[in-house]
């Protein structure tokens, strides 16, 4: 399964001239694992691949200039990780999220936009795909330009995770700013805040300060369908060279401060109980001590 989640990757990047994407290794360094009470339970790291490829499928404008896109998006995430944990504490060694997203972004007004998204994909360990691992999502967010670049929305998201079809509320906010040091923020589905800066014709550096990341699984445990759901909260710097028109080599160094995770009922209960006290969930919950964060990749496209 791992050549072939790699092999797939290198059969994205030629796929389609017009796209865009990234390919990433990385590497959380070995950390401590606790419980909730602050109980060590063993170490662990997480080496994970990555891939990610948006083709544009329509650009239009409107008469006033503004612009309809279609695009589509083929994402895939490779995870594995060498933790030694009690056994009574449920931690796949290995996750599968992969799957692809038609985006639609459109106007509404002058200020005013529409953002839609449907996709579906398995997020399960390889060896154990099942109907149950294919899960999908779909989105609308109305967002609402404030500046020329700043864009903030409100909206809601429909997905299977957590068994019969869910409603979530969602929240959106993303900023650009162009310049000798680009400035990027995107909160949707997770949080992204860099700042760029242009070193000679072909380098750049960029500091993340704060990503956000996840991994998701459906579980059989016991019988019971579980929903594994792993965070992380990281920050680095990455230099990266310009070797051809189009692509760029990279690296990154940095620090994963946050890396927890959980295990749930996938029922709506199992929803809410994240946000309780609820012993069942709360007994198979985790974190892991800060690490060292190393990751290697290209970029490509556009």
């Amino acid at each position: 399964m791992r050549w072939i989640m790699v092999l797939s990757l290198l059969v994205i990047c030629h796929a389609h001239a017009a796209g865009q994407g990234e390919i990433k290794v990385e590497h959380s360094l070995k950390s401590t694992i606790k419980n909730k009470e602050d109980g060590t339970l063993g170490k662990g790291d997480l080496f994970r691949v990555s891939g990610k490829y948006t083709i544009p499928l329509s650009i239009s404008q409107t008469d006033d200039k503004q612009m309809k896109i279609w695009s589509l998006t083929i994402h895939g995430k490779y995870a594995s990780a060498n933790n030694k944990v009690r056994s009574d504490y449920v931690i796949p060694s290995e996750i599968l999220n992969t799957g692809v997203n038609v985006s639609n972004v459109r106007p509404l007004s002058k200020r005013w936009g529409l953002m839609m998204s449907f996709g579906v994909g398995i997020y399960s360990p390889p060896n154990r795909i099942r109907l149950n691992s294919v899960l999908f999502n779909g989105i609308a967010i109305f967002r609402y330009r404030l500046g020329q670049n700043l864009y903030v929305g409100i909206g809601g998201g429909l997905t299977n995770l957590y068994g019969k079809p869910f409603f979530v509320p969602i929240s959106y906010l993303s900023w650009k700013l162009h310049g000798k040091m680009s400035v990027d923020v995107n909160m949707l589905g997770g949080m992204d805040i860099s700042a760029s800066a242009q070193i000679g014709k072909r380098g750049k550096i960029r500091l993340t300060a704060l990503h956000m990341d996840g991994l998701t699984a459906v579980l059989d445990v016991n019988n019971e369908e579980k929903i594994y759901s792993q965070m992380s909260l990281s920050s680095q710097v990455r230099l990266s060279y310009r070797f051809a028109k189009k692509w760029n080599g990279f690296v990154d160094i940095g620090g994963m401060w946050i890396r927890s995770s959980s295990l749930r009922d996938r029922s709506r209960k199992g929803f809410f109980s994240g946000f309780s006290d609820d012993d069942d969930y709360n007994r198979q919950k985790t974190r892991h001590r800060a690490s060292l964060l190393l990751a290697t990749g290209i970029t490509f496209g556009l």
